[in-house]
């Protein structure tokens, strides 16, 4: 068998190890022919990747309607200013700029270099300080990414899809902004500050995972990306509390 047949051979023997047999997709709850997704992705992590990276079942079709926001997001969280020394995205930025230079990644190159504008540098104490170019950001798309995180954290924790009497929520989270109701963001943070975050990776990816009020039906997960970039999903049941809104700037 010459090597070219080999990668193929080999490559079969993965593929159907990572089908399994049918079952319910964590993420749409239906029954189908399961494989196994990465939460986060596993495209975020340098090689070698991590042994303890989190998987959950799903089906075919919920694993690839994602894969074009998967990519999307890692662009976004490798291109920032305040991510770019971070020692697991100086080993992922070369790949990122490879994939952005190639045929299937051009769609996405020009769209950011088409969002490109200058942006005014404001300091925390509301000194000017200057221009500089920035791309604007698909918001919508890094909140499917984080949605399906948290469904998939969900099933991880529950053993069973998000049922259709709850919804999921996504917003990118500032410490210090106020976009949850007070008795409710006083009790996240008090449990964030006396619990350490679960780590998958070097410094990619961080999870705080908590149950607020005591109540088993809810769900709150703070992810950090980098050490830099926060999102918070949500799981609760629908009425339960008015979402709160954020308004991009």
């Amino acid at each position: 068998m010459n090597e070219k047949a080999q990668r193929r051979a080999r490559k079969k023997r993965v593929q159907k190890k990572g089908v399994q047999k049918s079952g319910v997709c964590a993420y749409c709850g239906k029954c189908a022919k399961l494989t196994r997704d990465h939460i986060p992705p596993d495209s975020l992590f340098p090689g070698p990747k991590p042994s303890t990276l989190i998987t959950v079942p799903c089906c075919e079709k919920c694993r690839e309607s994602t894969l074009k926001d998967d990519e999307y997001f890692k662009v976004a969280m490798t291109l920032r200013e305040d991510t770019v020394e971070n020692p697991d995205v100086k080993l992922l930025i070369k790949s990122v700029l490879r994939g952005l230079a190639r045929p299937e990644g051009r769609s996405l190159s020009h769209a950011l270099l088409g969002s490109m504008h200058r942006v005014n540098l404001i300091t925390r104490s509301g000194i000017y300080t200057g221009t500089r170019q920035a791309y604007s950001v698909e918001f919508e798309r890094l909140y499917r990414v984080i949605d399906r995180i948290s469904r998939g954290l969900y099933w991880r924790s529950v053993r069973c899809p998000v049922p259709g009497t709850h919804f999921v929520e996504s917003f990118q989270f500032w410490p210090g902004v106020d976009v949850l109701p007070e008795d409710f963001r006083k009790e996240i943070w008090d449990y964030l500050r006396a619990h350490k975050p679960e780590r998958v990776g070097n410094t990619v990816f961080s999870l705080w995972e908590h149950t607020p009020m005591e109540r088993e039906d809810i769900r709150v997960f703070l992810m950090c990306f980098y050490e830099r970039v926060f999102f918070i999903g949500y799981v609760w049941p629908k009425g339960w509390k008015p979402a709160p809104q954020l308004t991009e700037t």
